[in-house]
């Protein structure tokens, strides 16, 4: 997939970890419902604390995508929700690890809370020019 970073210099410039917009040219696209840090096999949140909850919802986002053999390299857009700010950072440093030179655009969100106590919750939208041959769509 092909994908181009949009910027204005007549808007606030993006973090290098986010792009302004993404533009693609794929035929597919897919809505992500949020993902929290639930381990798939125990249902339970991860152990520790926001960073280890973001690279577990990351992990169940990347299980998603390889259903259609997909990767985080079809993100267009990632939104991300934090039962607090003060957690912004440490999900930051997993966030930026995730995403090469084109990283997707992104919303970063202040919440009351979330399901089962979890401390962030990632839902992204992904594009691609193609899926597997198993589907039918």
């Amino acid at each position: 997939m092909e994908k181009t970073s949009i910027s204005s210099d007549k808007a606030p410039k993006a973090a290098s970890f986010f792009s302004q917009a993404i533009l693609t040219a794929s035929k597919y696209n897919l809505e992500l419902s949020g993902q929290i840090g639930l381990d798939p096999a125990s249902s339970k949140l991860v152990e520790g604390g926001v960073a280890e909850q973001t690279e577990q919802a990351f992990s169940n986002v990347e299980a998603v995508l390889s259903e259609l053999n997909w990767t985080l390299d079809n993100i267009t857009k990632v939104r991300i929700y934090l039962t607090s700010m003060d957690d912004y950072t440490e999900m930051n440093d997993v966030y930026e690890s995730k995403f090469g030179d084109t990283p997707p655009a992104r919303a970063a969100i202040a919440v009351k809370e979330l399901p089962l106590g979890a401390l962030v919750e990632i839902e992204c939208v992904a594009t691609g020019d193609e899926v597997h041959d198993d589907l039918s769509i």
